[in-house]
């Protein structure tokens, strides 16, 4: 198996592959994570800093990319009644206030104290994007795992599934549970890795971690995000109602599974 592994984000990119990969194919992989940090970051002046730059002064021109994650955004900013919000750097704003026109491709922040972020949605999408680059340059049996942000590859010849274990929030060296993948994304958001970021005035009945099989990895992260913000009750109620392949750990480490999850295998 081949195995590379380089830092972007903060945060660990690991591919690996059962298939036969040039160098040069995995050296392209990895400039599509560093194009895509260089653009996005807010930290110094980039692209999409521009954004930020002219808030209350003028509207920016966006391309089709940016264009795709603010659609993004503005959908799970729906799902999750307003609590993924991209304009969170200040309280005052949320996803309604930005100003989108994409027929004339622009953007515009009419507050000069707004500031958007897309590093809630940049990760699961990067990955996403370095899997289809890979799929389509004809690797089949492969994983890109970008911090925690999974998504694997087998052919219909493959030996066996990828087999993931689902982190211990209590000891994250060990597992509380294995899942076998073969054409899926996996995700997992837990304050025991982020630190306790959400602020709720009851704290223990939110979950410590959440865990979400998907389709794509930007829809896995975002939605085990989502879980974190509620409490295990709601969280369970909202991926029933969504019909979603979810695992919440509390605080005390009991684990509640969702409908799909407990219709599926689960180890």
């Amino acid at each position: 198996m081949k195995v590379r592994e380089e830092v972007f984000m903060k945060s660990t990119f690991t591919l690996k592959s059962y298939d036969e990969v040039s160098d040069k194919l995995i050296d392209e992989a990895f400039s599509l994570i560093g194009e895509f940090e260089r653009k996005y970051t807010v930290f110094h002046s980039s692209y999409f800093n521009q954004i930020n730059e002219s808030a209350g002064i003028e509207s920016i021109e966006i391309d089709e990319e940016t264009i795709e994650l603010l659609n993004l955004s503005k959908k799970y900013f729906i799902l999750s009644e307003g609590v993924f919000n991209i304009a969170f750097l200040n309280p005052k704003y949320n996803f309604n206030d930005i100003q989108i026109d994409p027929r004339a491709k622009k953007i515009y922040l009419p507050y000069s104290d707004m500031r958007i972020s897309l590093g809630g949605v940049g990760k699961g999408y990067i990955v996403d994007k370095v899997f289809n680059f890979l799929h389509q340059s004809g690797v089949r049996n492969f994983s890109i795992n970008g911090g925690g942000d999974l998504r694997v590859s087998s052919s219909p010849n493959a030996p066996r599934p990828w087999r993931i274990g689902i982190s211990n929030p209590f000891n994250p060296k060990n597992t509380v549970g294995h899942i076998a993948l073969t054409n899926h994304a996996f995700a997992t958001s837990g304050t025991y890795i982020k630190g306790n970021h959400i602020h709720t005035s009851e704290q223990n009945d939110n979950p410590i971690s959440v865990s979400i099989l998907g389709e794509t990895t930007v829809e896995a992260d975002i939605l085990a995000t989502i879980g974190l913000t509620k409490n295990v009750d709601t969280a369970k109620r909202f991926y029933d109602s969504n019909d979603i392949w979810a695992t919440i750990i509390d605080y005390q480490g009991k684990v509640t599974l969702s409908k799909k999850a407990l219709l599926s295998h689960y180890q």
